[in-house]
């Protein structure tokens, strides 16, 4: 007879082993992230526009806006406590959560 895991029981199971699933993504990408709540600035078109950094890499970031972004927009970043300057980037991909809108930013240079 095969083993039956009830809803609740395989909800703790998933707590247990998420923090180990978590720990493989991150080596199986090319840049380790860094968490950051770092305030920048998006600039599209030469507009400034405040954004907060979410995570950092090499190669990437999340970034938190109020502004809208559209996918495969190409638009520079400032972080001055990461000492980056006018960084082109481009818009991999967007979420909205109310209000609030994310962004996946791959860098260009």
């Amino acid at each position: 007879m095969p083993l039956q895991f009830s809803k609740v029981a395989f909800f703790y199971f998933e707590l247990l082993i998420s923090p180990h699933k978590q720990k493989i993504r991150q080596f199986r990408r090319q840049h380790i992230r860094e968490h950051l709540m770092s305030p920048g600035t998006l600039h599209m078109n030469g507009i400034p526009i405040e954004e907060t950094i979410i995570d950092y890499s090499a190669g990437r970031c999340q970034v938190q806006t109020n502004a809208p972004l559209t996918f495969d927009q190409m638009i520079q970043i400032t972080v001055k406590e990461r000492d980056i300057q006018n960084k082109k980037a481009q818009v991999r991909w967007i979420q909205k959560k109310g209000r609030k809108i994310y962004a996946g930013l791959k860098f260009t240079s």
